[in-house]
Formats: structure tokens, sequence, C-alpha cells
């Protein structure tokens, strides 16, 4: 696999938004030295910064590797990489495929993710913190679209990572802790993307 991060710069804006989808998710799961850097690169206000972009996508490819050569048939612990995605492939779905791009997406189902960490342990929080006002700083770049709180609930219905009725939920003890719940009651999901919606609509 060849990285030519010289490409990154021919691509609007809007592209490099939603790779940070994916960048941000990594940041969760990875230890806080990537949170760190994701930290200082926002805060520069320079989305090309790119001593801290080849960092952050050096580091998101040392992370999914690790876990991919651990679990090679997508059998195990690579379940992790699905942060956000439960909600965020139901997001897209529900609008219609392109109305979204997936990273974008992605970056309202880790807001969801991360509510429903929070819901199902409130000590969650302060560990969270952090990484939320990240993710929030991230998603006011995304552009506006209404989406129907039921029909992507619906559509979750359909995620290929479900067991069998219940939904597989990524979520986040601490960051570099994630954790997988196959158990999560459906009004705490609904609580938890209904939040998230109205902090990306705010």
């Amino acid at each position: 696999v060849l990285c030519d991060t010289d490409f990154i710069y021919t691509l609007p804006k809007r592209q490099i938004i939603a790779g940070l989808g994916e960048i941000v998710k990594y940041a969760g799961l990875a230890d806080n030295a990537m949170l760190d850097t994701l930290e200082k690169y926002l805060s520069t206000g320079d989305l090309l910064h790119q001593r801290y972009l080849v960092k952050l996508i050096r580091l998101s490819i040392q992370y999914k590797a690790a876990i991919v050569s651990r679990d090679e048939c997508d059998s195990g612990i690579r379940t992790i990489l699905n942060l956000g995605h439960t909600f965020g492939h139901a997001i897209e779905k529900s609008l219609g495929y392109g109305r979204l791009l997936h990273g974008e997406a992605v970056l309202i189902g880790l807001l969801a993710a991360i509510n429903l960490s929070v819901l199902l342990k409130s000590s969650r929080a302060r560990y969270l913190e952090t990484y939320r006002q990240l993710v929030e700083h991230v998603i006011q770049f995304i552009p506006k679209r209404a989406i129907d709180l039921n029909a992507t609930l619906d559509a979750m219905l359909l995620d290929k990572k479900r067991v069998g009725k219940q939904l597989r939920f990524v979520l986040i003890e601490k960051p570099g802790q994630p954790i997988i719940n196959d158990s999560v009651p459906r009004k705490l999901v609904r609580r938890a993307l209904q939040m998230a919606l109205r902090q990306y609509e705010a």
C-alpha cells in the first residue's frame, strides 16, 4: 500500500474533512499521544498543516496495521475499527448515499458513540470530554443535512455487524480503551443519536 500524502493538497476542503473523520476515530482508539497530536493540529486552524497532518496519517496507518495484522479475518479485535460506524452507516443510508460523505457521517456517529458510552456509564464523561470537544470541533465543518431520527434507527437494524437481532456497538471507556457492547437498550441508542443530531444541527 502506497500512501503519497502530496495528493492531499490537491483535494477540496470537504474531502479533507471527510478524511479527518477516520483520523478522529483513530485518535479515540489509540493512545493519548495521538489525541494530543490531533488537538495540536486542530489548534493551528490550518487543515493542511503538513507536519501534523502527515503525522496523524502515519499514526492512523500504524494503528490500523497493528489491529488488522492481529485479526486478518475480521473475526475479533478488528471490530473496534468500527467505532462510530454503526451510527455513521445508518446516517448514510437514511439520507441516501452521497448526501454526506462517509467520513462526515462517521464524525456524527462518533459523537453518538461518545454519548452512548456516557449514557451507559456516567463516570466516563470526564475521561471523554476532551475527545468530545475535538469531535465537535471537526463536526462544525460538515454541511448541514436534515437527518431523520427514526429513518436512521430503522437503517441501523440492517447493520452487518449486528449479533442476531442485537446491534453491536464499539464504545469508549476512555481514549485508548475501546469496548464492544452487544446489549445496549434501544431507548439509550435512540437518545444518544438524538443528542448527536441536535449537536450537529446546532
